[in-house]
């Protein structure tokens, strides 16, 4: 008699842990979902200033007051575009 109510409580723990996981999937799918619409924009940003900016400066009509800001623009959207391709490699090795 002691046996069938520890395979009944045993069964009782494994269906609430079996639900947990299948809550905590769920809620990680909707997290990737939401992140994954976000990406294409965020890489776009940075990657459409470093083409504007590079195809700007190729020009050579530009005084080199504006020379110097279109370089820290492509710098910087550089630098961002970097750290978001880096974040992306780091959370596809988890």
């Amino acid at each position: 008699m002691h046996s069938k109510s520890s395979k009944t409580e045993l069964e009782r723990k494994i269906l609430h842990l079996e639900n947990a996981l299948q809550r905590k999937e769920d809620e990680l799918e909707r997290i990737i979902s939401v992140f994954l619409k976000h990406v294409p924009h965020e890489i776009r940003t940075p990657l459409n200033a470093i083409v504007g900016f590079s195809n700007l400066l190729v020009q050579n009509k530009l005084t080199r007051d504006e020379e110097e800001q279109y370089l820290k623009f492509l710098s910087n959207s550089s630098d961002e575009l970097l750290r978001l391709i880096e974040n992306l490699i780091d959370l596809s090795m988890l």
